[in-house]
């Protein structure tokens, strides 16, 4: 049986080619390249998508392709013929040279898993909106400035969303309706503010938000209930929100690298807490209540502006690594 899974990434294709003028006849079925026959340049592996594709469209006894692999593959461009390929539920076009994606590939409404990083994309189609089924949407490393309104708004099975090393500046307003989000990744972009709506993502286990422009920390954030890490290193908060203490599952804070000149005392909530980094900021005190974090096993401390340490400190019975250094 004919694999469900195709992979083009880079060796000689030229077998697949003999292979496929050898058919008996213009209507066989079309073969998918065998390990040996991978694409080593992104024209063979395009003429594959244009053989599969067509098979669709004229419907030949092809069996559904599920998985289609264009990673690596120098490809620029993807032809619209993709659209009749319904069956897919993974798409991998990552580290090419895609400057567009086609709107066509809204009409892949059976797509559980869409890469498309480390391209050369400045914006995508809103079409990418149709797809209802999406579970992860890879946009990393491109060069997006702005996302389409309302491309969110029906991708209610969407887990994992990951648009991390772009430009963004801002997002739609819609992107608050991702209640079934999990992981969000904005990390590295240039970001001013926290996303509008950003407290309705119940379900958030993972925030990065690091190394972007954030001059202040929405109290909205005190609304994930479900957050255990979360990321705000390289930014430019003088304060974090007294909000953070309600986040009593969270068991990962990096805030290192701001301008943080104090902490709110309802930071002795956050009682799951095993890491702290708290490094290269300007804190010249710290609040007794870190004395509560009973879970705590790592305290990141150095680089700061620090005299002295509350004595509460001494409480913390599982606390393994404690920075100090550079202090005053």
């Amino acid at each position: 049986a004919t694999p469900a899974r195709h992979k083009c990434s880079c060796t000689n294709l030229f077998t697949y080619q003999q292979r496929q003028t050898q058919r008996p006849h213009a209507m066989s079925k079309v073969l998918p390249p065998t390990d040996e026959e991978e694409a080593a340049w992104a024209a063979p592996a395009l003429e594959w998508v244009r053989k599969v594709s067509r098979a669709f469209w004229l419907g030949w006894s092809y069996p559904a392709s599920t998985r289609l692999h264009l990673s690596g593959c120098s490809v620029t461009i993807l032809p619209v013929e993709l659209e009749r390929l319904t069956a897919l539920t993974v798409l991998d076009v990552r580290n090419n040279r895609l400057s567009s994606l086609p709107a066509e590939l809204g009409y892949l409404t059976a797509l559980t898993r869409l890469e498309v990083g480390g391209n050369e994309l400045t914006s995508l189609p809103p079409e990418l909106g149709r797809l209802t089924s999406l579970v992860h949407l890879g946009a990393e490393e491109n060069q997006l400035m702005q996302l389409p309104s309302g491309v969110f708004r029906n991708m209610s099975s969407l887990v994992s969303l990951n648009l991390s090393h772009n430009m963004l500046v801002w997002f739609p307003a819609d992107l608050g309706q991702l209640g079934t989000l999990v992981t969000l990744h904005l990390n590295d972009n240039s970001l001013e503010r926290v996303p509008t709506g950003i407290g309705r993502f119940v379900a958030l286990t993972t925030l990065y938000l690091d190394n972007n422009r954030l001059t202040s920390l929405s109290g909205e954030v005190g609304r994930l209930s479900a957050l255990t890490a979360l990321s705000l290193n390289d930014n430019r908060l003088g304060t974090l929100p007294p909000e953070l203490g309600q986040l009593t599952g969270l068991k990962a804070l990096l805030v290192y690298s701001n301008r943080l000149v104090s902490l709110p005392v309802e930071v002795g909530c956050l009682v799951a807490l095993s890491e702290a980094h708290l490094q290269n900021n300007q804190l010249q005190s710290l609040p007794p209540e870190l004395g509560q974090l009973s879970a705590l096993t790592a305290l990141y401390l150095q680089n700061n502006r620090l005299t002295s340490v509350p004595a509460e400190l001494a409480h913390l019975s599982r606390l393994e690594r404690l920075h100090l250094d550079n202090n005053q």
